[in-house]
């Protein structure tokens, strides 16, 4: 939300933090996806939301219908994402 609301400096300060707690414990990898996608950062999203397929974090049942990740489906990584998924494509 801070990013969105291009707060940038405490979204960056809020990613860190997560980075950091992710090098002691499990922080779910859609957790620092949304980050960088609320940041602009749509390639580290990405990367994020792959790992999060890896992972099974069971919210990624929404990326097709949740409007937070409408800044995405230009994105051809992304569409790869929904397929492999094997969710419904939107019409």
């Amino acid at each position: 939300a801070q990013a969105v609301a291009s707060h940038t400096g405490p979204a960056s300060e809020i990613l860190h933090q997560l980075e950091e707690r992710s090098k002691r414990e499990h922080v779910p990898a859609d957790y620092l996806a949304l980050v960088h996608l609320g940041l602009g950062n749509v390639d580290r999203a990405l990367d994020y939301y792959e790992q999060a397929f890896d992972e099974k974090c069971w919210n990624l049942v929404f990326l097709n219908v949740d409007p937070v990740y409408n800044s995405l489906r230009g994105e051809p990584r992304f569409a790869r994402l929904i397929e492999k998924m094997g969710l419904p494509s939107r019409s």
